[in-house]
């Protein structure tokens, strides 16, 4: 099995729900409401501050708010989205986003810092629907084509990630942070309504497991198939690396360059040209590039890291670090999961979740190592470790497409 592509796979391909070409009115609603989605995890980051003070929240555990999204969000990976291989898709998706309109509103009537705590948590649990959808669009599409669908839909995940923040920071300084999640609630309300028609009636999936041996099987799935393993051990360093510099990188424009948070917002807008990354490389995927096309993606985070050493003062250079950098992740990250999809057939959803379970890990290593290299070594120390993860990464890749003998 070629562990980069998860071709001569010996899972079968997903039943003959894929036989036909999704409607690109679908994969238009796919794309919207991947964006639409993931944007919840988002909201509170610029608002933390805000949203403690209004609480009573000590300011020192401001971060909790952000912190407890993405401990609901892991939680979410390894107990919601296998559901994916089990129930009906077109009664999960709106149950779950009809989860997180729910979970906005309580964040958005919240009076005590235990509300706004229980209510992160919940969101970013219920945020975990874009990563059912993934699977789902990958089912409904066919093998030729799988590629520049998931990419498509990453790409509107993406999308969604970018314009988040400054969304919320809008729309919190002219009506308050509590209407930012009144919008985004009502936003899953309608949107729960959309996936109900957009989504098949026909069943998508033919595993009749009980919950508990769903979730079960996601260890036996991890042993047993090297493409999801492979892929996930490939990603994890590249999202420690995107994670890491992310973090620090508003840190050192803000303390060494001297940028106001507008101009550091402009920066990360600015770098949003990555996620054209995801239609195209889906569809070198689906032309047999994947090998290939890993490679190039690591090493276009490599070669991030390295601008972003020597231009450590320049913005222009700090810019193009940015834009190599997320172009890097994304494809790799797309490349990923068209494998997965490919290997894991009926069991697209568990793969998803171990896949993405996994490589959450790295980027959680790389937001927690942020601080300390920054404090220790500077900017410099975070380019090294970057570059040191995607050579890492790089050098995986390469052992792993070498011929192996047969036992």
């Amino acid at each position: 099995m070629n562990s980069l592509d998860g071709t001569n796979s010996s899972a079968p391909e997903a039943a003959d729900a894929t036989s036909a070409v999704m409607p690109p009115h679908q994969i238009a609603v796919f794309c919207a409401a991947t964006g639409i989605i993931v944007a919840n995890l988002y909201y509170a980051q610029p608002l933390a501050g805000m949203m403690a003070a209004d609480v009573g929240l000590p300011s020192s555990a401001a971060g909790l708010i952000v912190t407890l999204t993405q401990i609901g969000f892991g939680l979410g990976l390894v107990f919601l989205v296998p559901l994916v291989d089990l129930v009906r898709a077109r009664l999960l998706l709106p149950m779950v986003v009809i989860g997180a309109g729910l979970a906005l509103a309580a964040m958005a009537l919240a009076q005590a810092a235990w509300q706004i705590l229980l209510g992160a948590l919940l969101i970013g649990l219920c945020s975990t629907a874009t990563q059912m959808l993934v699977p789902i669009a990958a089912r409904l599409s066919p093998p030729t084509l799988r590629g520049r669908v998931v990419g498509r839909v990453m790409a509107g995940l993406l999308s969604g990630i970018l314009a988040s923040r400054p969304i919320a920071g809008i729309i919190a300084d002219s009506l308050g942070w509590r209407a930012v999640f009144v919008v985004a609630g009502i936003m899953m309300a309608l949107l729960a309504g959309t996936l109900l028609s957009a989504l098949p009636k026909r069943r998508v999936v033919t595993d009749s497991t009980s919950y508990r041996e769903l979730i079960g099987s996601m260890g036996r799935l991890f042993r047993s198939n090297r493409v999801v393993r492979t892929r996930a051990y490939l990603h994890a360093p590249l999202f420690a690396a995107f994670t890491l510099f992310w973090t620090a990188v508003p840190l050192h424009l803000g303390n060494d360059l001297a940028l106001t948070p507008t101009q550091i917002g402009w920066f990360t807008l600015a770098s949003a040209a990555g996620a054209l990354a995801a239609p195209i490389v889906g569809r070198l995927a689906d032309a047999g590039w994947s090998g290939p096309a890993t490679l190039a993606a690591m090493g276009m985070v490599a070669t991030a890291f390295g601008l972003a050493a020597v231009g450590r003062g320049s913005i222009p250079l700090l810019l193009l670090a940015a834009t190599l950098l997320d172009f890097g992740v994304q494809s790799n990250l797309v490349l990923g999961q068209r494998a997965i999809f490919v290997a894991s057939g009926e069991a697209s959803g568990r793969a998803n979740a171990v896949f993405m379970s996994l490589f959450f890990v790295g980027g959680a290593v790389g937001s927690a190592m942020s601080g300390g290299l920054m404090t220790l070594g500077g900017w410099g120390a975070v380019a090294a470790a970057g570059l040191g993860a995607a050579v890492f990464a790089t050098v995986m890749a390469i052992m792993d497409t070498r011929p192996r003998a047969r036992p």
